[in-house]
């Protein structure tokens, strides 16, 4: 751990520190920076190596994102989101959806957000007010979520809504019908974290959900 620490510190003074101020200026990192990052296969830090990650124990990803908070606030908060949602595929996910989405995790093909918080109710999950009913073979959700980070790059989100008064998480992909982010500009801090607000208008996701 400590010899994958100091390649961690050396990844991040190279290919972070320089950069990071200038990524919270034009507040957003990119795609270039977040390819590098992805050849040194720490966005698949948390998945099994069967599935193309590293496969780090808890310790090893802590000691992986000390160093990237180190260099940036916002670049940590990419990899806080994307890890969640990889998480969440890996705890609760069908085999079809490891097989069909860690991979592309992994590789950083797709970037994995979470889409918890809402505007008028934060990050409380027992409260939330966006709506999942039943439709067909699958799911309608409607409703809105906001501050979500790297909302505005991530192909794939994990969103929770409500069912039968439940949390319940839903796979979402970018561009499903009823499903639309608006770039959030302008904020204090994690400038570059690339926050956006999601709207589901009727958005209609497969039945499989986590």
């Amino acid at each position: 751990q400590r010899t994958q620490r100091r390649a961690f510190r050396d990844g991040v003074n190279e290919l972070v520190m320089p950069h990071a101020d200038g990524w919270d200026r034009d507040e957003r990192i990119p795609p270039e920076a977040i390819a590098a990052l992805a050849c040194r296969g720490w966005l698949g830090a948390g998945i099994p190596k069967e599935h193309g990650g590293l496969g780090l124990d808890f310790v090893t990803q802590g000691l992986l994102f000390e160093e990237i908070g180190r260099g940036s606030a916002s670049l940590l908060s990419l990899f806080a989101v994307h890890g969640m949602a990889t998480q969440a595929i890996l705890k609760w996910g069908s085999d079809e959806q490891q097989r069909r989405w860690l991979p592309r995790l992994a590789a950083g093909e797709t970037i994995g957000a979470f889409a918890l918080t809402e505007p008028d109710i934060g990050s409380d999950a027992r409260s939330i007010a966006c709506a999942a009913e039943p439709a067909g073979e699958g799911w309608r959700l409607s409703g809105a979520k906001k501050w979500i980070s790297c909302a505005q790059i991530a192909g794939l989100f994990v969103v929770v809504g409500v069912s039968a008064d439940k949390p319940t998480a839903f796979l979402v992909e970018r561009g499903a019908p009823g499903f639309s982010t608006k770039p959030i500009s302008g904020m204090l801090g994690f400038r570059s974290a690339m926050l956006a607000e999601c709207e589901f208008c009727d958005c209609l996701v497969p039945a499989s959900g986590l």
